[in-house]
């Protein structure tokens, strides 16, 4: 195939939300066409589509310096770091895609949000207030304004403006995911079950909704159905840590010792150094009857200093082993 067939044939799995066929076809035609940005750019779409944020940002970047600097590219690429929490180098990515369209309100709210994780909030607000203005009774300021007040901690005011969102715009997964998020923090366990649900009807595939919903049923003692929404959640994205801890909780749950062990593995290759993995694994030890194993997985641990690793091992001769899920909430909500 030549460069274009490629680039278009992509452009159309794409389109088709067949994502990883589109990523697959794009790593066939860089092989052929190294220096191909757009394609780098598609396969960088397609990371971004199946929330696999670092694949993301490592083609857009590669696509940059092949010389793709479009909007869509330099856009995209701020939302990838925004996502992984690279504010700087995010601002730096959303100014160059304002500089070719000025008023885009995607781009305004990527600068945003990346000007908030900066710690310019002052900036930020001035420019949200900004954007509601240009555009009134339009959602997506709505659904930004939201996210301040939930970063704020300011529960019942963002779940207003999601609402709001909601009404004027009723097909947004991310909407129904952040409102289902400020309910479980406001206790409301079936109303966030409801908007991750609603939120899964509409982005099937969204590992965010699928873990959010999993997280919303442990809560609410379904242990089963939690466990086959982190399958889902780990389909389109395997590295998923949260979701592969939660997805060991719940087999812990069910007394899947060995598969609960697997998937704490699996989370410790992903990120070695965060805690609920190994809080998950030694609670599936000492769950197992291997109290022993579970403090030396604790005391060996890189996080063996965290608080919630020394309360565990104070806890782990008890019968049964007590814990809660409230331990694991920096890793639902951070």
């Amino acid at each position: 195939m030549t460069k274009k067939e490629y680039i278009d044939k992509v452009a159309t799995l794409l389109a088709q939300r067949n994502w990883q066929s589109a990523i697959n076809l794009a790593d066939a035609g860089i092989t052929n066409f190294p220096d191909a940005g757009a394609l780098y750019s598609l396969q960088g779409y397609a990371h971004l589509c199946t929330f696999s944020n670092q694949e993301a940002e490592k083609s857009y970047g590669l696509a940059i310096e092949k010389g793709a600097t479009d909007f869509e590219t330099s856009c995209n690429y701020g939302v990838a770091l925004n996502r992984l929490k690279k504010y700087a180098p995010a601002l730096d990515a959303f100014s160059k895609a304002l500089a070719k369209r000025p008023r885009d309100m995607g781009a305004r709210l990527g600068l945003i949000s990346a000007l908030r994780g900066v710690g310019s909030p002052v900036e930020a607000r001035e420019e949200l207030r900004r954007l509601v203005t240009e555009f009134p009774n339009q959602p997506e300021p709505l659904n930004a304004q939201g996210e301040f007040y939930q970063a704020e901690s300011e529960y019942p005011r963002a779940l207003v403006n999601f609402t709001q969102a909601i009404s004027l715009k009723d097909d947004v997964a991310l909407y129904y995911i952040n409102r289902g998020e400020v309910r479980l923090r406001l206790s409301d366990v079936n109303g966030a079950e409801e908007d991750f649900q609603e939120a899964i009807k509409l982005e099937e595939g969204n590992p965010v909704a699928q873990f959010f919903l999993g997280y919303s049923l442990l809560l609410n003692r379904k242990d089963k159905e939690a466990l086959s929404c982190f399958d889902l959640a780990l389909e389109n994205t395997p590295n998923y840590y949260r979701a592969l801890v939660f997805r060991g909780l719940a087999k812990t749950k069910l007394g899947d010792y060995v598969g609960a062990l697997e998937d704490c593995e699996s989370a410790l290759k992903v990120d070695a150094g965060r805690r609920y993995a190994t809080i998950v694994k030694a609670i599936a030890l000492a769950e197992s009857g291997k109290v022993e194993e579970a403090k030396a997985v604790l005391e060996n641990s890189p996080a063996k200093d965290e608080p919630e690793c020394q309360s565990l091992l104070k806890v782990l001769a008890e019968k049964p082993v007590v814990w809660d899920m409230k331990l694991f909430e920096p890793l639902v909500y951070g």
